[in-house]
């Protein structure tokens, strides 16, 4: 008579079996999701099946988009499932050889590590489209992104950033541009002043919150935010609630004025807003 084999245990990855590659400047997080995803696992249970000497992972702050770091045992046990050199991952994985925010690499990291999407640098989704095409598979993943790099070119979609409301793979994580023009024209403007004035992303981070307390208080009011959601809300598949939807394209509604207001909060650019600063050849959109 045959013993029974545990579920777990017959969906156990063998090592080189699974043929999954990253995505430059992908979340590790993101990527051991989607090798997981390929035997029928998430992330969570993947990280518990790793045959490891050290202690088991601990899950109190695992955040979907937030971050996983890794020590070099699980490190080392994730390349050989995925058969790809350690290298390739460390170049293409921003955190796949760092230590948590705040842990010393004298404090002995042991295991595997999680910090939120509030502790770690900016990212937000990748392009469903971009992703499906390159890797084949039709799931979402997270890649490090700066504010003036949200926009997948190739597909006019704005790439929403980490947020507590939003864990539905039944959704979008993006929404479309193709109605709304001038948030792709506010993003030519950014990039342009991101490679001209040094501190660019910290005027962006001032107006960004400035121009958030603004549409907090009203955006009911604002016809131009009201019509821009719109034309962004029709061309997604975001949640029906309508509180989500707004919270969700947030961003992207007043990105053209953030990055107004960002303008006018860097000395050498006051006074000429209006004028549009920038080369008669505008730079591309940054491509997923």
């Amino acid at each position: 008579m045959r013993s029974k084999v545990p579920t777990a245990a017959r969906r156990r990855p063998a090592a080189g079996l699974l043929k999954v590659r990253p995505l430059p400047g992908e979340t590790t997080l993101s990527f051991i999701e989607r090798l997981a995803s390929t035997v029928q696992l998430t992330a969570r249970e993947l990280l518990r099946l790793l045959p490891v000497d050290g202690p088991k992972p601990l899950f109190q702050q695992f955040q979907a988009d937030g971050e996983a770091f890794l020590d070099a045992e699980t490190r080392a046990l994730l390349a050989a499932f995925c058969a790809a050199p350690e290298e390739h991952l460390r170049r293409a994985l921003p955190a796949w050889k760092r230590l948590p925010p705040g842990e010393a690499a004298a404090g002995g990291h042991v295991g595997v590590r999680f910090r939120g999407a509030s502790l770690i640098a900016d990212t937000c989704t990748a392009c469903r489209m971009c992703t499906a095409q390159r890797t084949g598979q039709a799931i979402l993943a997270r890649l490090y992104r700066p504010s003036h790099a949200r926009i997948c070119a190739r597909h006019q979609t704005w790439l929403i950033g980490p947020h507590p409301t939003h864990h539905d793979g039944d959704h979008d994580a993006q929404t479309s541009l193709r109605k709304a023009p001038e948030v792709a024209a506010a993003q030519r403007r950014h990039l342009w002043l991101v490679r001209r004035r040094p501190h660019m992303a910290e005027a962006f981070a001032f107006a960004h919150a400035v121009v958030t307390q603004w549409w907090a208080q009203q955006w009911e009011q604002d016809g131009t935010w009201q019509r821009r959601f719109e034309f962004l809300a029709s061309g997604s598949r975001l949640p029906e609630d309508p509180w989500q939807q707004r919270v969700l394209t947030r961003d992207a509604v007043i990105y053209p004025e953030a990055v107004d207001v960002a303008m006018l909060s860097i000395p050498s650019n006051r006074g000429v807003l209006a004028k549009r600063p920038g080369p008669p050849d505008e730079p591309r959109l940054v491509p997923c």
